[in-house]
């Protein structure tokens, strides 16, 4: 993930609220009347962005715009689809994605992003 400070000179990027271990903020679209919030944070191990509107889930164009702004080019993010037993929904249009800051993302073969099976 960027550096706090890095994302805190992400001109799109209006920070509303800091604390130890994150930030929460807007991305600004001039042309777009939605807010699109924001929360960053890394904790326990983790990197976490996560993104929502206030009536829809982000498209997957938007999240790769998040994934843009808050990840270095080089690291790659997950999205998880947990299991039930410990699914816990704040809002039912946040989508976020995550990294492990040891080891960060097993990827698939190239073969296999690319889709030629």
């Amino acid at each position: 993930m960027r550096s706090l400070d890095d994302i805190k000179k992400i001109k799109e990027f209006k920070i509303t609220q800091e604390s130890a271990d994150g930030v929460k903020g807007y991305i600004l679209r001039p042309y777009k009347a939605e807010e699109f919030f924001v929360n960053v944070f890394w904790s326990e191990g983790w990197d976490c962005v996560s993104a929502f509107l206030k009536n829809r889930s982000p498209t997957s164009a938007e999240m790769r715009r998040v994934k843009d702004l808050f990840f270095k080019e080089s690291e790659a993010a997950v999205q998880f689809f947990s299991p039930e037993s410990v699914n816990v929904f704040f809002d039912p249009y946040r989508l976020s994605l995550w990294r492990e800051q040891e080891a960060g993302c097993v990827l698939p073969s190239e073969i296999l992003l690319k889709g030629n099976r």
